[in-house]
């Protein structure tokens, strides 16, 4: 028997069957629009993330061999933030707002930390202010579509949607609503205090439940349309880099960090614990009483995409590690602030810049200097969370950018960490698989679970590159100080 486990993720369906030991029998991943407006708007159909799954489920079961029947549990691992209103018969109204969208809510930010205060936000939430949370774009929706507004039944996030397709039932989980900016991570529900404030019903809203908890069993459509059994049961999920740092297996003095689209920094701890300075956000974890404190880059693997796809048109990642290996160590510093700067900068109004060109400059120190601060970043996430928590010992690694071995030595040799390679690059979808483990009775705690969790290779920092990465970071962040003066 087998559990069914969906990843949604932000350009992409990832489906994997997965056995009772925590191992991926079979795998598949179909990519889906995001749809690019101006202003830089960008959008999801709502059903095409169903109508994405259905597919890939159905290829999958195909070329696997597997029985339909012998799935016995669903679970999910889903983007965060990226939400959709739909009304009464359960439509959406408009597309999803996606959790790229950063820019067409900054009024209702700045309105928001007018109301109530940033530091007063983050501690009631865990995280400050931001344009591209759900808050402040459902006050852009009231404003600018206030006839929709009032249509609105229930605001669901790609988690909740994709739950209800499968079981009928309108619930979230406390990782999912925990990115809104309109949960509580210490009362742990949705908060009064914030949605009294800004006028919102909390009706609009799902119930939370735990993630693995019951939520339902399969809809007979639903099992028809994914060719699954009909005696399925569906398990609250969570959101993605939650259910990746469950399916890592990393103990409290590591760190899990995806390379992905986005750059997650993840490490666990026991209560929940808001910086002095803010620039990291605490979150709700899937485990029960944890909670992870969790940085980000918000362009990683999308901020190489775009170089593959614009600046080395026709190259393949394998070759763009070829020529980043070529170049000289920090020839140039590389700022990937695509989207806005994340953690622990947080400034939305800043956008990505590369510092030290010259008329000698070559394509290979470009690309190195991509994976280079890409990698820096990373560091000054480690560094604050370790200062407060305890030194970080060692980073367990996946997501797409794990497979550039070139890539992780940089970030073995600009972070001074150990790096331990996760086999299956599939890690929310493992995550999520523990979910179902926890829906049908079959947990048997995390650190059983974590012993399934497979290495693939282990990379170790040379020290006297990890000496001269040293002095360049100094200088990387002495730069990156004075251009943030500017916004």
């Amino acid at each position: 028997m087998y559990y069914l486990c969906i990843d949604i993720g932000t350009t992409a369906i990832k489906c994997a069957i997965v056995d009772r030991n925590y191992q991926i029998a079979a795998e598949k991943s179909s990519e889906y629009r995001l749809i690019k407006k101006p202003d830089e708007k960008v959008e999801q159909d709502a059903n095409e993330w169903w109508n994405v799954t259905v597919k890939t489920t159905r290829s999958l079961l195909a070329d696997s061999g597997i029985a339909g029947s012998s799935i016995d549990a669903v679970g999910i691992s889903s983007q965060g933030i990226s939400f959709v209103p739909v009304d009464r018969e359960m439509n959406p109204l408009m597309n999803a707002i996606s959790w790229l969208d950063t820019k067409r809510a900054q009024t209702q930010s700045d309105y928001i930390i007018e109301s109530m205060g940033n530091d007063k936000i983050q501690r009631i939430t865990g995280c400050g202010v931001s344009s591209g949370r759900n808050l402040a774009k459902l006050l852009w929706i009231r404003q600018e579509f206030y006839g929709l507004f009032r249509r609105i039944y229930k605001i669901l996030t790609a988690h909740d949607y994709i739950l209800y397709r499968l079981c009928g039932k309108i619930v979230s989980d406390h990782t999912m609503a925990g990115s809104t900016q309109m949960y509580d991570i210490n009362l742990r529900d949705w908060s009064d205090h914030i949605l009294d404030a800004f006028n919102l019903d909390k009706d609009m809203f799902p119930q939370i439940i735990g993630s693995g908890s019951f939520a339902g069993r399969i809809e007979k459509r639903a099992a028809d349309e994914l060719g699954i059994g009909y005696n399925a049961v569906v398990a609250a999920g969570g959101q993605d880099q939650k259910c990746a740092v469950l399916g890592s297996g990393i103990d409290k003095d590591s760190v899990a960090v995806s390379l992905g689209t986005a750059s997650a920094i993840s490490r666990r701890i026991d209560r929940p614990s808001i910086l002095s300075n803010m620039s990291i956000p605490c979150c709700v974890d899937v485990l029960k009483n944890k909670w992870v404190m969790e940085g980000a880059v918000g362009t990683a693997g999308a901020g190489l995409k775009w170089m593959r796809d614009t600046i080395y048109k026709g190259k393949s990642y394998r070759e763009l590690d070829a020529l980043a290996e070529r170049a000289k160590t920090g020839s140039l510093f590389f700022y990937p602030h695509m989207s806005g700067a994340s953690t622990p900068v947080n400034n939305k109004k800043v956008r990505g810049f590369l510092y030290g060109i010259n008329i000698s400059t070559s394509e290979e120190e470009i690309i190195r200097s991509f994976m280079e601060g890409v990698a820096y970043q990373i560091k000054s996430n480690i560094d604050i969370i370790s200062e407060t928590f305890g030194e970080t010992k060692g980073i367990r690694i996946y997501g797409g950018g794990a497979k550039s071995r070139f890539w992780l030595s940089v970030l073995a040799n600009i972070t001074g960490k150990r790096i331990e390679v996760i086999k299956s690059t599939e890690t929310a979808c493992i995550g999520a698989a523990m979910l179902c483990s926890m829906c049908t009775g079959e947990w048997k705690g995390i650190e059983k679970a974590s012993e399934s969790v497979k290495i693939k290779s282990v990379i170790e920092p040379e020290p006297k590159e990890h000496e001269f990465y040293q002095e360049l970071y100094f200088e990387y962040i002495s730069i990156q100080n004075k251009i943030m003066e500017l916004f």
